[in-house]
């Protein structure tokens, strides 16, 4: 920089530089010439060389495909919206509507990211499916989901609107991929869940023979 920038010559009193007499004489040109820095300084030189700063992120995104779709789906007991591109599409949620989600997903452009909205466990069966076969997915929280839509001003709630909301929520967002449990945490979470769903029986037909007027029905 102190090679680019000699020393100012002619400076006025206040500070400012006088550019009268930067067109000052050959004498003037010749000592601004021969100045040369302090030893002192030199090591400072490389210091100030034009660097190109190039983030990990943007190395490993130049190694890797850099478009990234986020796929939003609203998940129900019975059915999964997707919204795959442009368009919203409605699989079963079962593991046959779980393949014909991936082969939607495989014939889509770019790599996809997967976001699902916490449903109750209704979303484990095709969230941690797709975990298995090696999908970037996650599980988000069902309220963050909806302070998003209102946040937009969006009140209206059918389930193609919400796979829209939901990818709209990711691609601001970006959440974080999901981890997927160990087998014996998933076992223990389906016994649970299992072992829940009896209780409920059970507390069921105890209301309904509490009414029953005769007692062999």
């Amino acid at each position: 920089w102190y090679k680019r920038f000699p020393p100012p010559v002619g400076l006025r009193e206040e500070g400012g530089r006088d550019e009268t007499d930067l067109r000052l004489g050959p004498h003037v040109q010749a000592d601004a010439e021969q100045w040369s820095a302090p030893p002192f300084l030199t090591w400072l030189e490389p210091l100030y060389e034009p660097l190109e700063i190039v983030s990990s992120h943007s190395q490993e995104g130049a190694r890797m495909n850099p478009e990234i779709v986020h796929v939003g789906i609203d998940v129900s007991k019975s059915k999964l919206d997707a919204r795959i591109g442009t368009r919203v599409r409605t699989f079963e949620n079962t593991i046959s509507g779980v393949s014909k989600l991936r082969s939607a997903i495989d014939g889509h452009h770019g790599h996809c990211h997967l976001v699902f909205e916490s449903t109750g466990g209704y979303e484990r069966l095709a969230a941690w499916t797709l975990m298995e076969q090696g999908y970037t997915v996650s599980i988000v929280n069902a309220g963050r989901v909806r302070s998003f839509a209102a946040s937009m001003g969006q009140l209206a709630k059918t389930d193609p609107i919400d796979a829209e909301v939901i990818t709209r929520f990711a691609e601001a967002i970006k959440p974080k991929p999901s981890v997927l449990p160990e087998p014996c945490v998933r076992e223990l979470a389906a016994r649970l869940k299992r072992r829940r769903e009896l209780d409920d029986q059970r507390c069921q037909e105890l209301n309904r023979l509490e009414t029953v007027v005769d007692k062999a029905m």
